[in-house]
């Protein structure tokens, strides 16, 4: 099967786009109608049991990256059979993990309490039978259809997830907000997202079976060489979920045992608009995976190296772009959305931004990294930054609170991971070397934190907190690092192509 890349990956982004700010405002809207109608409690339960599950969720191992990236290479073949044996050993694992997550999560209800500090969960609820809906939840999500999605992923039909993630979000957001403006009933909440959540793998099952029908599990067995290449990518990928997972959870699970639910809400509301931003982001990254995997296949080392330099160059442009309004907008916003009183300090937020932002811009090697399959190489890597992470979360906490959480992050992924992925890229997909690419990422890094110091200074001069001042300051986020960026990069080979591509989209158009 011949892919149009450049269309099918415009065709994602377009639809990822529009599913990502519609769920932005449903999300913003249904935390701010959870915390006016039941209060600041439930949305820290929320929080944390998102991040107790996200570590259960491990058990997947990441044998779904695993599977469509063997399968780039069939579908360019139009192999039917191999993709119908792929995805007959994706379900049966899918089924097996569903029956771990379950068997699993029922030994560990009674340590529930324990994860939070003086047991301020609310009144009437039952911490056990909340607990209990969030596995099905997590259960039913593995074991219901769910193995379908690859077919569409390695079709690079990323816009079918997208309308698919759309739809549920819509129907959740509408759901839920019903549930608690009329029943104040935070059971009935979690049973609508347990019941949307089998509805969004039903919708992917009808779209890959209606777009691609000739892809079907059939009773085929991997051979001896297929399953042990599938042991092999599993076990090295692992590790790169754990400490994934690690860095997404640990954070809060650490600040609602040391510190308390009612902190972890202010901090999660800061961490909403990131994870909101960095799903914005995401939306480039899994658009473009399954086209630079055919790529990768079908062109030079030279070609996909400078493919690779000029996406990098757009996509933290981006990234510096987001870290810049971070800075300037970010206590404004949650100001006039939470009130006074779910603010944290200038200084936490500061640290925030210099999370998101270093933790994003090496998003492109490791989606680089994951097209090709280079995982053996790097698995010891996530243990080692994970195991540091939660020594470095558990010590710091104690001397610096929150601030020392989101430190020990920085520590783990950008002194520790980061340079270990370049070792291993170096190695094995680049083997002419980087030197473009730290040049980029030097030159990148002084302009982001140039700006970000101009545009911080400026909206801490504008301290008023209004919508009209919030106004104002995004004008001055969006236009003065435009103008800066022009002047700095405007001579670039890397801008001109980015230029290019815009031009020739709208040319199209």
């Amino acid at each position: 099967m011949i892919l149009d890349v450049k269309k099918n990956t415009y065709k994602g982004i377009k639809v990822g786009l529009i599913n990502s700010v519609i769920s932005v405002v449903l999300q913003f809207t249904y935390r701010t109608v959870l915390i006016r109608y039941m209060g600041k409690e439930y949305l820290g339960l929320h929080s944390l049991f998102a991040s107790v599950f996200q570590f259960l969720s491990l058990s997947e191992l990441g044998i779904g990256l695993v599977i469509v990236q063997m399968m780039y290479q069939y579908v360019a073949d139009d192999n039917k059979d191999m993709i119908g044996m792929l995805l007959n050993t994706y379900r049966k694992f899918l089924l097996a993990v569903s029956a771990f997550i379950l068997s699993v999560g029922a030994v560990l209800i009674p340590a529930v309490p324990q994860l939070i500090k003086g047991k301020e969960y609310p009144d009437g609820i039952n911490i056990y039978v909340l607990y209990i809906l969030y596995l099905l939840n997590l259960s039913l999500g593995y074991g219901i259809f769910a193995y379908r999605s690859a077919v569409l992923s390695a079709t690079q039909r990323i816009d079918a997830i997208n309308l698919t993630t759309l739809i549920v979000n819509v129907l959740t957001f509408i759901f839920q907000t019903a549930v608690i403006v009329i029943f104040h009933d935070y059971y009935f909440v979690v049973l609508v997202m347990l019941v949307l959540t089998v509805f969004k793998n039903l919708l992917n099952h009808i779209f890959a079976r209606r777009l691609f029908p000739e892809y079907a599990a059939n009773d085929q067995k991997p051979d001896q060489d297929t399953a042990e290449k599938i042991k092999k990518n599993i076990t090295a990928l692992f590790g790169q979920r754990l400490f994934g997972t690690v860095v997404c959870t640990s954070d809060t699970i650490t600040i609602s045992a040391f510190i308390g639910l009612i902190t972890l809400s202010a901090y999660s509301n800061y961490v909403c608009v990131l994870n909101n931003l960095m799903a914005l982001l995401v939306i480039f990254i899994n658009t473009l995976l399954p086209g630079i995997g055919h790529l990768l296949i079908s062109k030079a080392k030279e070609d996909n190296y400078q493919d690779f330099l000029n996406i990098t160059f757009a996509y933290n442009l981006i990234v510096s772009w987001c870290a810049v309004c971070l800075a300037g907008l970010f206590q404004n916003f949650i100001c006039i959305w939470m009130g006074d009183g779910m603010v944290l300090s200038n200084r936490t937020m500061i640290l925030l931004v210099a999370y998101f932002y270093l933790w994003k811009i090496k998003d492109t090697l490791s989606m680089y990294k994951d097209a090709a399959g280079i995982w053996w190489d790097d698995r010891y890597r996530p243990y080692i930054c994970a195991a540091v992470n939660i020594v470095l979360n558990i010590v710091l906490v104690h001397f610096m609170g929150v601030d020392g959480v989101i430190i020990a992050t920085i520590i783990s992924d950008f002194c520790i991971s980061f340079p270990w992925i370049i070792r291993v890229m170096k190695k094995r997909l680049f083997d002419n070397g980087l030197k473009e690419y730290f040049l980029m990422l030097a030159k990148g890094f002084l302009v982001t934190v140039l700006i970000t110091g101009i545009i911080y200074y400026i909206c801490n001069v504008l301290i008023a907190h209004s919508l009209l001042m919030m106004a104002v300051k995004m004008v001055i986020c969006v236009v003065l690092p435009a103008v800066f960026y022009l002047i700095c990069y405007h001579r670039s080979s890397y801008f001109t192509w980015m230029v290019g591509l815009v031009k020739n989209r709208l040319r199209q158009r």
